[in-house]
């Protein structure tokens, strides 16, 4: 089944869409951006934008003078850009015409609803059984209260209507291949569809009157005194005209409410209700796949952050790896430097150096020290290697790095072995003397 889509945006500015509005007539227009003329008008109320009165385009035809007011300056630039997004549905469902025309042209067609059936739908017999001891609010509406009823809140006189309704669609629904079930939460009930394996919910109720309110003694007593405030103006009250919802509708997508009018009855189209539940249903899948699909976009998107972060702290190591051991290649060159310089002025002063003399026992020191700064040379143990035996082991700041004998993979005969993902630590940080195996 062709399902419906939406999905393509049209962007436009105020300007573009009075221009357009003003050109072609509304019904047409809409049909372009691929919605219905009432969402287009609502678009046009919602940025500011005058529309074309009832019998513009006839008196335009006809030759006489027709007014066309100026666009409106608005302030909230929020206004400005208008995003219309497109919503096609397909043109049969299930092999069958989804207008409701063809419907009310083919009486024969629609779904009965008997006065009195013979036999309830169980969810219908126990949501009537526990409607008739429910106690009305203070509205007059009644509404079930065991578990495992459906979602109808009617006034007590149109509690039979109601349950011949409900009969009549959930039958429908079930003798089309629909389940139907009731979803029982803490604080509320739904009754829900599932067609083409997509739940849609929808409810039964009886529409909402009003009166002119009656005062009681109290507010008469406050009205004489010339206190209005907090008195309302109308009483609010079940009607006894039924009313049929979907509830999770998308604006201009399908009709969402069915009830008695001037011309039908809610009786007369429950073949409409079926239509727009299977509309509905059409819809509820593809927010669903393109839900499904932005979801799989993020975890792609999460999971290339997370590889990037993860390579970045692995570069970021090998780096500080690196800088150490320059570092530590540059002092240890510097040291030798300095030596030899002394070295030099030594032999120039006294011609030789003994060695047993202090210079070159503290020389042979230095040149330790230049050999364990050095990373690219292996060097002895030696007590800086080590921790202070006094020191807090939250004040150490080791800077370890790579050592010549800790890269046994730059050997020839390892040449083809991969580096180690972790530089090892080197002999002298563990305290112990370097092993040139350990890689």
């Amino acid at each position: 089944m062709q399902l419906a889509e939406q999905g393509e945006v049209t962007v436009l500015s105020r300007e573009d869409l009075y221009t357009k509005v003003w050109k072609t007539p509304m019904c047409r227009l809409a049909k372009e951006f691929g919605i219905s003329d009432v969402g287009l008008a609502k678009i046009c109320r919602k940025h500011a934008i005058p529309t074309p009165p009832r019998g513009y385009w006839a008196r335009l035809e006809h030759g006489k003078k027709v007014d066309q007011p100026e666009l409106p300056v608005v302030d909230d630039p929020s206004l400005q850009a208008i995003h219309i997004r497109r919503v096609i549905w397909p043109e049969t469902v299930h092999g069958e015409q989804v207008s409701s025309r063809e419907a009310d042209a083919h009486p024969e067609q629609r779904i009965p609803v008997p006065e009195a059936p013979a036999d309830l739908h169980p969810l219908v017999k126990r949501t009537q059984k526990s409607l008739r001891v429910a106690a009305p609010d203070e509205k007059g509406y009644v509404r079930p209260k065991a578990k495992q009823c459906l979602d109808v809140a009617v006034c007590r006189a149109s509690l039979g209507r109601a349950m011949c309704v409900m009969d009549a669609l959930v039958k429908a629904l079930e003798s089309q291949g629909h389940a139907v079930s009731v979803v029982d939460t803490e604080s509320s009930r739904s009754t829900v569809a599932t067609i083409m394996s997509e739940p849609v919910t929808i409810g039964l109720s009886s529409k909402q009157g009003r009166r002119d309110h009656s005062p009681t003694r109290e507010e008469k007593r406050q009205l004489s005194e010339g206190y209005s405030w907090g008195i309302p103006k109308f009483d609010y009250f079940a009607s006894e005209q039924l009313e049929l919802r979907i509830v999770n509708n998308i604006r201009d997508a399908y009709r969402s409410t069915f009830g008695n009018g001037v011309r039908q009855r809610i009786e007369d189209c429950l073949d409409s209700v079926i239509t727009s539940l299977m509309k509905a249903a059409e819809v509820a899948k593809v927010q669903r796949l393109e839900a499904e699909q932005r979801q799989r976009e993020y975890q792609e998107r999460k999971r290339q952050r997370r590889q990037l972060a993860e390579r970045r702290e692995t570069e970021e190591k090998y780096l500080k790896w690196l800088l150490a051991g320059v570092k530590g290649w540059i002092t240890s060159q510097n040291i030798r430097s300095y030596l030899q310089s002394m070295r030099d002025a030594a032999m120039e002063r006294y011609g030789e150096i003994h060695p047993e003399s202090r210079l070159a026992q503290w020389m042979a020191w230095a040149e330790e020290q230049a050999d364990r700064q050095d990373p690219l040379v292996q060097s002895l143990d030696s007590p800086m290697d080590h921790e202070h035996p006094y020191a807090s082991p939250f004040s150490r700041d080791r800077f370890e790095f790579l050592r010549i004998e800790n890269l046994t993979y730059l050997d020839p005969a390892n040449a083809a072995a991969p580096p180690a993902e972790h530089p090892p630590e080197s002999g002298h940080d563990r305290g112990e003397p370097a092993d040139p195996t350990v890689h």
